[in-house]
């Protein structure tokens, strides 16, 4: 396995603790163990290539007497696919202090996952957050300078009648807007929010259902052309509120990452998308797919009384208004909430 070391090593945090003379006899379990999870010999060899020297995810921490654990990460997807199913493989290692520096233990766990998915999005997400508690990670992972940079959190969730909250629930949240590049401002009261100006702050400002009310604070922040988003259930646990939240901001974060990429329809194009967000001036989508609902293709009707709908059709494609696409949705409505756009293929 020696060929799975690439000569590049600087976004390597293990090729770059190893040296040249140190035994890799450890990639072959590796190896072996992503062809036991059904992957062929050569596409094993390339998914431990990609998580061996250019991994998305990397991450580091020292353990006790010099040792260092290292975890790469990446999502594999078949070269030229055009649905979002990939591979999560995840490989740990533990480096020794001895000379020349060797790998004394390993793991590699292969995860599916279909990253336009919001449900397995969101996994990732809460994945992350546990990794990025495990290993203490200190600093927010700048995003590029289009996408939020602060998100303001309105409320406390102790007093707003939410079960199993945790002593540290202000960590979790912070970590939670971490991991999606953000900095979080949390206020718990009207009287916080005003007083650190946070109406000024705010690219994102979500607020927690239930306790007091925020009016003048929202009053506020949409003033200067922000939505603020509700979330969560009063009775949910802590656990089901943090779900909620990246369901709300997660499809925000890609939306403001993708909107100058706004896309025209072409002939003959159908898109499904599910709805995520109907507060403010316009419903937010997921990334949509070419798959329909469970009910099929030829339940969806046209659907023309939904003008925040379409408002944020119109946001993801650019000719959404032309006469020839139209805004559709299933007919199982309100058991179904999946919308679809179709653009009439010429010949019609």
């Amino acid at each position: 396995m020696t060929q799975v070391f690439a000569d590049n090593k600087t976004a390597s945090p293990l090729r770059r603790r190893l040296e040249s003379r140190s035994d890799r006899s450890f990639l072959c379990p590796m190896h072996a163990t992503l062809c036991g999870a059904g992957l062929s010999a050569g596409i094993a060899a390339g998914c431990l290539a990609m998580v061996v020297n250019a991994p998305t995810l990397a991450l580091t921490r020292a353990l006790l007497q010099g040792n260092t654990e290292i975890l790469h990460g990446v999502i594999v997807r078949e070269a030229g696919s055009r649905d979002g199913n990939g591979l999560l493989v995840e490989m740990r290692t533990t480096v020794g202090s001895v000379k020349p520096p060797g790998v004394v233990a390993a793991s590699i766990d292969v995860t599916p996952v279909d990253v336009d998915a919001l449900e397995d999005q969101c996994f990732l997400v809460e994945h992350l957050e546990g990794l990025w508690r495990e290993f203490r990670v200190r600093e927010v992972t700048l995003p590029p300078a289009h996408t939020p940079r602060k998100l303001v959190w309105l409320g406390d969730p102790t007093a707003c009648g939410y079960r199993e909250v945790p002593a540290d629930w202000e960590a979790r949240v912070r970590v939670v807007g971490s991991v999606l590049g953000m900095r979080v401002l949390i206020a718990k009261t009207p009287q916080e929010a005003s007083s650190q100006t946070l109406h000024e702050r705010a690219d994102v400002t979500v607020r927690l259902r239930g306790g007091r009310p925020w009016e003048g604070v929202e009053q506020r922040i949409e003033e200067l052309g922000q939505d603020v988003l509700p979330v969560g259930v009063v009775g949910s646990s802590f656990p089901e509120l943090l779900r909620s939240a990246r369901e709300l901001l997660l499809p925000c974060v890609l939306e403001v990452e993708g909107s100058s990429a706004a896309r025209p329809l072409v002939p003959g194009e159908i898109v499904y998308h599910r709805k995520i967000h109907g507060g403010g001036r316009f419903d937010r989508f997921d990334n949509g797919s070419s798959k329909p609902c469970p009910h099929g293709e030829n339940s969806f009707i046209t659907w023309n009384a939904a003008d925040k709908a379409a408002k944020g059709m119109a946001r993801r494609y650019t000719n959404f208004y032309d006469r020839d696409v139209q805004l559709l949705h299933c007919e199982k409505y309100p058991n179904c909430g999946v919308y679809a756009v179709r653009r009439r293929d010429e010949r019609e």
